[in-house]
């Protein structure tokens, strides 16, 4: 049976009642009606007190579970038991850009999902791997922290990811993508020659196709969001079979779902073979002659600066091959 729990700096400024939710995740059992009594009948404390859900934690608090009843604690002997598939470290330390002691950044490859989802459920996720890799280096997951990827890239599309492995590191970078004060900068072939430079405004709304059964973005000048994407072309293609294409650097403010993807197509140059909002005919063709197989967006360079170690960081991710040889 749990008794004790230290706080330690991976926990530390959370509120109360949400370090409790993510204590007892893995144990399926207990609910948040659970929690939330337990908290009030003051069979939880906090160095031996009773405290209001919104009382943040505190470094070296001590969390103490020694007066749950007995008849509720065989809720803690049902746990999530998760499928770890064997990961072979040596190729996953090729697909590392930067690490220190508080966050890793990944080169991802194309076809590799952040999360687990039902879909992939017998695949290994960027997840799995990354908590195996950190805990090979002696990182230790606690009760309510894991080293965790502060955003998501798409299953499709490579590039620069960053994992934050301590909590402090996790919570600036967070706050630095709240407040926009970092700067992500991407490739793509998309199909057309566009302008050389231009911005897009348009407001996205993030929907739910019945056809695909899954969530979509649609621009919608009502109910969407604020969405800014910034296109510099740095080449003009010509494919024998496709026609005209352009690589792109793009430069994104906000970051809202399939946002690049969508503003593309909204503006007549959709990336190449993304099949959610791209051209068919051309996808096919891409396909067919160049085994291409995923939308050719590219996570180049995610830049911000550290409060924690007084310094400025970009990480950059070099072009991946399937791009590479439609353009040089």
């Amino acid at each position: 049976m749990l008794q004790a729990f230290t706080i330690t700096n991976n926990e530390a400024n959370q509120r109360y009642d949400k370090f409790l939710r993510k204590f007892f995740k893995p144990y399926q059992l207990v609910t948040l009606k659970d929690i939330y009594a337990w908290m009030r009948k003051w069979y939880i404390k906090i160095n031996w007190r009773k405290w209001k859900e919104n009382y943040r934690v505190q470094l070296d608090d001590i969390i103490t579970f020694d007066r749950i009843p007995e008849q509720e604690q065989k809720k803690f002997f049902s746990t999530k038991e998760e499928a770890i598939q064997h990961i072979d470290l040596e190729r996953v330390k090729q697909w590392i850009v930067y690490e220190d002691e508080n966050r890793l950044a990944f080169n991802k490859p194309a076809g590799l999902v952040i999360h687990w989802w039902t879909k992939n459920e017998h695949s290994t996720s960027l997840h799995d791997i990354l908590q195996q890799y950190t805990l090979s280096q002696g990182v230790v997951a606690t009760a309510t922290f894991a080293p965790s990827f502060c955003y998501r890239l798409d299953k499709d599309t490579s590039g620069v990811i960053i994992a934050a492995t301590t909590y402090p590191a996790l919570q600036l970078l967070n706050q630095l993508i709240r407040e926009r004060q970092v700067t992500k900068s991407y490739h793509a072939i998309v199909i057309g020659k566009t302008p050389d430079t231009w911005s897009i405004e348009v407001p996205l709304f993030k929907g739910f196709d019945k056809k695909l059964w899954r969530s979509k973005s649609f621009v919608n000048q009502e109910r969407g969001q604020h969405a800014t994407t910034h296109f510099k072309k740095v080449q003009d293609i010509t494919d024998d079979k496709l026609g005209e294409l352009s690589l792109l650097n793009i430069k994104i403010e906000t970051g809202r779902m399939h946002q690049i993807r969508i503003h593309m197509a909204h503006e007549g140059y959709p990336v190449l073979w993304d099949i959610m909002y791209g051209s068919p005919v051309i996808n096919r063709l891409a396909h067919k002659h160049l085994k291409i197989n995923r939308q050719l967006l590219h996570a180049s360079t995610y830049t911000f600066y550290d409060s924690i170690q007084k310094k400025e960081i970009a990480i950059t991710a070099p072009l991946p091959p399937d791009i590479k040889k439609m353009c040089y």
